[in-house]
C-alpha cells in the first residue's frame, strides 16, 4: 500500500534530517538554539509514522483496528493516560 510506504519512508528520512541539523548546528553554533527544535519536530513526525505503520501492520482495515484495540483494553488505558 502507498500508505505504508509514505510511512517507511518518513521513518527512513529520520537519518538525513538528524545529520542535516547536526551539520548545521555544528556550523553556525549560534543558530544551534533555532536548528534544535526543526530536529525535535521531525522526530516526533517519524515516531508518530512508526507508531500508525506498526497500527498498520495490526489491522490494515480502520474498522478493524479499532475493534481489535476495544476488545484488547489498551483505549481505555490511554483514555486514562490523557486525561492525566
Amino acid at each position: 500500500r502507498a500508505s505504508m510506504r509514505l510511512r517507511i519512508i518518513r521513518i527512513v528520512f529520520m537519518i538525513p534530517v538528524f545529520t542535516a541539523c547536526s551539520l548545521l548546528s555544528v556550523a553556525f553554533n549560534d543558530a544551534a538554539l533555532y536548528i534544535k527544535p526543526i530536529d525535535d519536530l521531525y522526530e516526533a513526525f517519524a515516531l508518530a509514522s512508526f507508531f500508525l505503520l506498526l497500527c498498520a501492520f495490526v489491522e490494515e482495515n480502520d474498522v478493524e483496528r479499532q475493534a481489535f484495540f476495544t476488545a484488547s483494553g489498551t483505549t481505555k488505558h490511554f483514555m486514562v493516560c490523557i486525561l492525566l
